[in-house]
């Protein structure tokens, strides 16, 4: 893609060469690599680094569509590195001056699929991306809606935190992070394929930066984690930094340290259980395997004490008399509150403003313009919902979801959509196929309004709970409020509106939270348990980074090459791909970008000459798992050359055949048209694309799920080797007409085929 020749911006595109890249990603174009069974390497390239993010952006787009993209200086390969963390949206690289600036933001606007990126996130401090150029970047993109968010900080390390807490905010899966050196990017480069975890930087000497410190310390870094070199590179010193110290155990305090460790069981049991249930229970071991069974109860039998939700009013030394009041227990309390929270989102009454009524009324009348729509245009007539028709003033259908929706989400109105030349411009709060028929509400936009409301309520009592408290509850207590069977929903205020949704969603945060806490109880009640029954050991090394494994390669491709292999080895991602970028200094950025991409690790390979043996001997055993599709070589013949990529996919081909080498492509699902049961419940269809999908077996092809949303009664569908579908309607009472929207895809396929069904019922 050249995106001078492109898009002229008056003078701006005159400055193109010099904005957008420093070293030019490509030299030329470069031929895609073919592999056994019809796979391939192909490049992903662009003339500069700059359009060289804009393909892998693309590409990222094809694995997955995201409506964020993160914003990094060409320039900044620190950042740039940390940036590979992200999963959530596009990584691109921004041009330094501004008509590269306002270049980038037409072109994202222009190309089908960068065009549904909505929010721009700048990537380090103020004085690597200024707001100034993100501004440029969104002047020239009508699609940005949001352009205020900002992950960086003073220095490189802040900015490596800031980007890790926003994509793993507690830490990732079990708290393993990668630990790579702060001022040598290479390590941290590769690990960008890394979706377990966070990559740290680490200062290589020093006293380690308080922001990287702090943060591994809040998610509890584990002892799992791995550190990307060896000791020279990143020293075990400055790991220990992210730890908790060493601790010791005084020997000599066995008895004190035995009677703490009782009482942290009982502590942890009477939290769990209840204190009720918990000092009626035997203070002796009962079963043989000694698995403390009844958690040194007192043996006081049923105490009538009153239960509370505050987890302080626990006593295991002497225990809690009747009517006193006493910790109902997070096991308890979670059994409580779904009940509760179920029958407050399940209550459907006539007449009462309910979470049901109110969010049905809008699903209905949405769900009806929508079926006027597939009626019409099964018919062969223009459906009456449109885009344009929407726009008018006082439309009938607008108004009537419109009154619907202010009575459900607070009193907040739809945006109308608007046409520019006759054409849609803005879909407002709407959403419309590619004929301008209406489909449905912007979901995204609806949970905005959900979420504003729920950030403007904050502590607030204002809700009654059928009339009960008249003063009001929180949104984050009504899960917890008993009212009446019926459980209407009104404000404390007359004439003020709920945003329904919003009280949904609170009550469901709620149990979650609740779900959680209650987990974290079981489980310090299970590491009590495991800890008495270790007993009182003296270790001296609890809580140090000294036994972290490490992945120490002789230069960055071999360690780049073991990152992969134990990253694949430890199922830290799905190895369907791999993506090949240049090692060379001048390159690096490329292998920033390919961070951003799914499915497999990022292998350095020489810009020329031959392949490392390490990197040739995991690209042979990615081929012999047979779980390989292909893969892609980051940057052009400028970057990798034709040669080097032809020697990789050489190695890759020594170890094996591919898995599912004779398929055919999968992605098209053949076409039926109209399937007509008015006159009987079941017929054999045959599509009209029929010859032109080889491939379609009854394996292959399916009713996809999303089917059962618009199609209730369950349309059984059954497919024969020549593509022949049969259709059978249970439902089918040869009366009043139907129509049903059915859903079928072939396996593999990127989205469903909707064939509409016309029945009768």
């Amino acid at each position: 893609m050249n995106l001078k020749k492109k898009f002229v911006i008056g003078a701006a595109s005159l400055a193109l060469v010099a904005g957008m890249g420093v070293a030019p990603a490509m030299a030329a174009a470069g031929q895609p690599v073919l592999l056994p069974g019809g796979k391939k390497l192909v490049r992903v390239a662009g003339d500069a680094r700059v359009e060289t993010s804009l393909e892998a952006a693309k590409l990222r787009m094809k694995q997955g569509t995201v409506s964020r993209a993160y914003l990094v200086n060409q320039n900044a390969l620190v950042d740039a590195a940390t940036a590979g963390m992200v999963k959530d949206g596009v990584v691109i690289l921004v041009p330094s001056d501004k008509a590269g600036q306002l270049l980038l933001g037409a072109t994202m606007y222009k190309d089908p699929q960068l065009k549904n990126v909505r929010t721009l996130v700048a990537v380090g401090g103020e004085s690597v991306m200024p707001k100034a150029a993100v501004d440029n970047v969104a002047k020239m993109n009508p699609s940005i809606t949001d352009k205020s968010e900002r992950l960086g900080g003073e220095n490189r390390y802040e900015t490596n935190v800031a980007i890790a807490k926003k994509v793993f905010p507690n830490g990732g899966t079990n708290s393993e992070f990668l630990l790579a050196r702060g001022d040598n990017m290479v390590d941290a480069l590769t690990a960008g394929a890394y979706e377990g975890g966070p990559t740290l930087l680490v200062n290589p000497s020093g006293k380690v930066d308080p922001a990287t410190v702090a943060y591994a310390k809040k998610a509890k870094i584990s002892p799992k984690s791995v550190i990307l070199g060896g000791e020279g590179v990143l020293p075990t010193a400055q790991v220990e930094q992210l730890f908790e110290g060493k601790v010791a155990v005084d020997p000599w305090k066995y008895q004190t340290t035995n009677a703490d460790l009782k009482k942290a069981v009982q502590e942890a049991a009477a939290a769990y259980e209840g204190q009720k249930v918990w000092q009626g229970l035997n203070g002796k071991t009962q079963d043989a395997d000694d698995n403390l069974k009844n958690f040194f109860g007192l043996n006081k039998g049923t105490v009538n004490c009153t239960e509370t939700e505050d987890v302080t009013d626990i006593d295991v030394k002497d225990g809690i008399e009747a009517n006193k009041k006493c910790f109902v227990g997070y096991k308890k309390s979670l059994a409580n509150l779904k009940v509760n929270a179920q029958a407050l989102l399940d209550a459907k009454n006539n007449g009462k403003k309910t979470i049901k009524n109110q969010l049905g009324e809008v699903k209905d009348a949405v769900d009806a313009a929508v079926a006027s729509n597939v009626s019409a245009v099964s018919s062969g007539q223009a459906a009456p919902n449109t885009a344009a028709a929407l726009a008018a003033p006082n439309n009938a259908t607008f108004n009537t979801i419109n009154t619907k929706f202010k009575a459900a989400y607070g009193n907040v109105a739809l945006t109308k959509p608007t046409l520019l030349a006759g054409e849609l411009d803005n879909p407002g709060s709407f959403t419309f196929d590619t004929d301008g028929n209406l489909t449905g509400l912007d979901q995204k936009k609806i949970d905005q309004i959900v979420d504003n409301y729920i950030a403007d309520k904050g502590d607030t009592e204002f809700i009654k709970v059928d009339g009960a408290p008249a003063t009001g509850v929180k949104l984050s207590d009504v899960a917890k409020t008993k009212g009446n069977t019926d459980y209407e929903l009104t404000a404390v205020t007359g004439g003020e509106v709920l945003n329904y949704a919003a009280v949904k969603k609170a009550i469901e945060a709620r149990v979650a939270e609740q779900v959680k806490t209650t987990a974290d109880a079981k489980k310090a009640l299970d590491e009590a348990v495991t800890a008495y029954k270790a007993g009182p050991e003296a270790k001296v090394t609890v809580g140090t980074g000294s036994g972290l494994a490490r992945l120490v390669g002789e230069d960055r491709y071999q360690t780049s090459a073991l990152l992969s292999y134990w990253l694949r080895e430890e199922k830290k991602f799905t190895d369907d791909f791999v993506y090949l970028a240049s090692g060379n200094d001048a390159h690096l950025i490329d292998s920033v970008v390919a961070g951003q991409l799914q499915h497999g690790p990022i292998l350095l390979v020489p810009t020329s000459g031959d392949l490392k043996p390490s990197t040739v001997s995991e690209l042979t055993l990615m081929g012999k798992q047979k779980t390989l599709q292909g893969g892609y070589i980051m940057g052009g013949t400028g970057a990798v050359e034709d040669a080097v990529a032809q020697a990789a996919g050489k190695a890759i081909a020594e170890g094996g055949k591919f898995v599912n080498a004779s398929a055919a492509p999968a992605a098209v699902s053949p076409a039926y048209g109209t399937m007509d049961l008015s006159d009987t419940n079941e017929k054999v269809f045959q599509p009209t694309n029929g010859a032109a999908n080889p491939s379609c077996t009854a394996e292959t092809l399916t009713l996809d799920p999303s089917s059962t949303a618009t199609n209730p009664t369950s349309v059984v569908a059954s497919v024969d080797a020549q593509c022949k579908i049969k259709v059978k309607d249970p439902g089918y009472t040869g009366s009043d007409a139907k129509t049903i929207v059915l859903k079928i895809k072939n396996t593999g396929a990127t989205s469903p085929l909707s064939v509409t069904v016309n029945t009768k019922r």
